[in-house]
């Protein structure tokens, strides 16, 4: 599969099972391989679809519906050479009651139509590059509308805010992802800008819900180790002032006031994406 300069390729290991396989991805520009190792399968599951995201994230979906995405841990993660991203878990399909098949993966979620007896897997009807939305085209006749299953990381249970919490941690990934993208040349300033912005936004909201709860250290600490380290973090410090006392968190507001105090007492920078190291070359001599 490949989007943009990347090409993630899965190989089965070499004498291995059928389900042990392994996986590279590589960037056709700079002919270098950003990274690879093994493709986690669930027990007893095989590979059944490979994809990248509008962001350009890896996306596999094996037999028993789980989809996995490559994310890192951090900006500049995918220059070292087994190091830093991981498969992660971004949704499970085992709980649809029909049999589904993938046909794209967006920045929403994934992209789907039912299966009912074709007698052929179903393909999304493409035009100008671009998966047609509303309906899906079968290469025995007939047309099948597509729906998109939103993303959602199993994190476990918490006592509030779940679902925020889930949307924010996603957000966080992402950027980082965008971020080492940016690092390697392979998305521009304006993405990376977007998808910040999303993710600031996702922060406040999840800081306002603990604020409205009255949960008001987790509030705080969304304050103190999220919202203080974005781009803009004065400004946004501030609006979190702001939302604590609308919320009627006068002593929440007081400390994210001292907050901003010490950022600027400190003179502290706005945060920006370490330099992602050289990645290995696809081809080596000999």
């Amino acid at each position: 599969s490949a989007r943009g300069s990347l090409l993630l390729v899965v190989t089965r290991v070499p004498g291995g099972e059928e389900d042990e396989l392994e996986f590279r991805l590589l960037d056709t520009k700079s002919r270098s391989e950003r990274s690879a190792g093994h493709l986690p399968l669930s027990e007893g599951a095989l590979l059944r679809w490979v994809g990248f995201t509008d962001e350009m994230v890896p996306v596999a979906i094996d037999t028993m519906g789980v989809v996995r995405a490559l994310l890192g841990a951090g900006a500049g993660n995918w220059g070292s050479h087994h190091l830093g991203a991981e498969w992660t878990q971004l949704l499970s399909l085992d709980t649809e009651e029909c049999e589904l098949w993938a046909v794209n993966a967006t920045s929403s979620g994934l992209v789907v139509v039912e299966v009912e007896t074709e007698p052929c897997p179903p393909h999304a009807k493409v035009i100008a590059g671009e998966v047609h939305t509303a309906d899906a085209e079968f290469g025995f006749g007939g047309l099948k509308p597509t729906r998109t299953i939103p993303w959602f990381m199993p994190l476990g249970a918490f006592p509030s805010g779940g679902e925020a919490i889930e949307f924010t941690f996603r957000e966080q990934l992402l950027l980082r992802h965008q971020q080492a993208l940016h690092t390697s040349n392979l998305q521009d300033s304006s993405r990376v800008e977007t998808v910040e912005k999303k993710y600031r936004t996702s922060v406040l909201k999840l800081f306002t819900h603990f604020a409205k709860s009255g949960e008001v250290e987790r509030a705080h600490h969304v304050a103190q180790f999220y919202l203080a380290k974005v781009n803009g973090g004065d400004k946004v410090l501030e609006m979190a002032c702001k939302l604590a006392e609308s919320a009627k968190q006068y002593k929440l507001a007081d400390e994210i006031s001292s907050l901003c105090n010490k950022r600027e007492s400190l003179g502290v920078p706005a945060p920006s994406a370490p330099s992602a190291p050289s990645a290995p070359p696809l081809f080596r001599p000999g």
